[in-house]
C-alpha cells in the first residue's frame, strides 16, 4: 500500500500589510499577529529570525 504524498501550499503574507500592522501594534505577540493573518505562525517565526 502506497501512501499519498502530502502537498501543502505555501502561504504568503503581504509584507506591506504586516509592516502596517506591526507599526500600529508594536507590542503585539506573534500569536496575535498570526491570528490577524489567518494563523500563519510558522512563517512569522521565520520572519522574526530574519529581523
Amino acid at each position: 500500500m502506497n501512501r499519498k504524498q502530502r502537498i501543502s501550499k505555501a502561504k504568503k503574507i503581504p509584507l506591506d500589510k504586516l509592516e502596517k500592522f506591526v507599526k500600529k501594534h508594536p507590542d503585539a505577540f506573534l500569536k496575535e499577529i498570526a491570528e490577524e493573518f489567518s494563523g500563519v505562525s510558522r512563517i512569522l517565526c521565520k520572519l522574526q529570525s530574519r529581523v
